[in-house]
């Protein structure tokens, strides 16, 4: 009997340890479809560098100076003067080349994400998704997007938006007011469970159906993760 129990539990071990491997696959799955691509800043960054060496003057700027007469011989050698005042000093504007900071985007469906008919509320199905699989891939992109940038001039963190999706039964009013909700309920939970706030959130009720063929198909009751990428505002340009 003992030693059914003890091989009971190595299986038990064994079932439990292949199932956080798998959640944690997942979730790295997750992160690196909704990684943004940072190669845009960096080539912005670069077009800009290269702008701003382009537009310098090579070497001294020269301020205006009056005519030499020896070399202007047989021309009016005197500054000309208008209502009785000479010629102000030319001067030379320097413009500062800035570059359009692109728009880096990403987002990812997850019809995993269930609720209770016409109910803002997750079921437990939808909280074990949100807790084994995109909280903890939606940590490993704002870490990862801090880690790459901290050293960048303008550092860069992840920002995500949430956008909650309904099926077409119902009006159009009802959907939008239970896709906002829905959408909100998702933002908060990531929020308590990740410690980002704010985490922006809107809903667009039916409007964006995936299954266009069975309006009321489950897979159009969902939410969207969208990622972008700004500047970090709480690290200190270097």
């Amino acid at each position: 009997m003992n030693k059914r129990l003890h091989l009971a539990a190595i299986i038990g071990s064994f079932l439990l340890a292949s199932g956080i491997a798998l959640a944690n696959d997942t979730a790295d799955n997750i992160a690196r479809q909704l990684m943004p691509d940072l190669s845009a800043f960096e080539q912005a960054a670069e077009r800009a560098r290269q702008s701003a060496g382009s537009s310098q003057p090579s070497g001294q700027s020269r301020s205006w100076q009056p005519a030499d007469p020896q070399r202007t011989r047989g021309y009016h050698s005197e500054v000309p003067r208008l209502n009785n005042r000479a010629p102000q000093q030319m001067q030379k504007t320097e413009q500062r080349v800035v570059s359009p900071q692109p728009v880096v985007k990403t987002s990812k469906s997850f019809a995993e994400v269930t609720f209770r008919s016409g109910s803002a509320q997750l079921t437990e199905e939808g909280k074990a998704v949100l807790l084994r699989d995109i909280v903890p891939a939606l940590t490993k992109v704002d870490q990862t997007v801090r880690e790459r940038t901290r050293n960048w001039s303008s550092p860069k963190r992840a920002i995500f938006n949430i956008v909650g999706h309904t099926d077409a039964a119902g009006s159009h009013e009802y959907n939008y007011d239970l896709s906002m909700r829905r959408a909100r309920t998702v933002s908060e939970f990531i929020e308590r469970y990740t410690g980002m706030v704010p985490v922006p959130y809107h809903g667009v009720g039916e409007t964006q159906l995936v299954d266009v063929v069975n309006v009321t198909a489950q897979a159009n009751r969902r939410v969207e993760i969208e990622v972008t990428v700004t500047d970090d505002t709480t690290v200190t340009s270097r």
